[in-house]
């Protein structure tokens, strides 16, 4: 039985040069950090620069990861963070940074019991939070964030992002049949 090595010991093996280990980080994160920004721009090119923009600052600032200040996830999700923000300043987007973000389109997600309706009422939902709620949201659900990384990510208390998160889910709840809130859960990658 193999163990599996985290990516802070992957991140380590980095440091000392270590190619394979960097090529095992890409692996794990290329499609997570890609949807990330993906979500956030709406556009695939930006997207795919992007994440390539994010991917050489790790490779060039891998030895100032460390470990006793976070988790590698929440170390690169904010550097992909901060590519999306000087993206958005550099092209003068004066647009909110999340106001951009991708729902599945019915057609998109197999076996759907619910209609279109629900998607459309979940989307204007989303859409009338306010960007650090949508984030919180889309980080914990899209993105399979913990709160911790989140924290690291947004520069809010756990405490802080639990709080947000959970009043987010119960006014969604409140506001919408139960189906929404399985259409946030089940149109969204898994919490792997």
């Amino acid at each position: 039985m193999q163990l599996e090595i985290t990516s802070e010991a992957l991140a380590e093996q980095c440091k000392a040069g270590n190619t394979d280990a960097f090529a095992q980080i890409y692996r794990s994160f290329i499609d997570r950090i890609f949807n990330y920004i993906f979500y956030r721009t709406s556009r695939r090119e930006t997207a795919e620069d992007l994440t390539s923009q994010t991917f050489l600052v790790v490779v060039e600032k891998i030895h100032t990861f460390k470990q006793t200040k976070g988790s590698f996830s929440a170390w690169i999700y904010r550097i992909a963070h901060n590519q999306v923000v000087d993206h958005l300043r550099t092209n003068h987007i004066t647009e909110d940074l999340l106001s951009h973000w991708y729902l599945p389109s019915r057609e998109d997600v197999e076996n759907s019991l619910l209609e279109k309706e629900e998607q459309e009422q979940l989307h204007s939902f989303m859409e009338g939070l306010d960007k650090l709620k949508r984030e919180i949201i889309l980080l914990r659900i899209w993105d399979g964030l913990s709160y911790k990384e989140i924290s690291q990510v947004i520069g809010k208390s756990e405490k802080n992002c639990k709080m947000i998160f959970s009043r987010a889910l119960a006014k969604l709840r409140n506001d919408f049949s139960s189906a929404a809130v399985l259409l946030l859960i089940c149109l969204l990658p898994s919490l792997n």
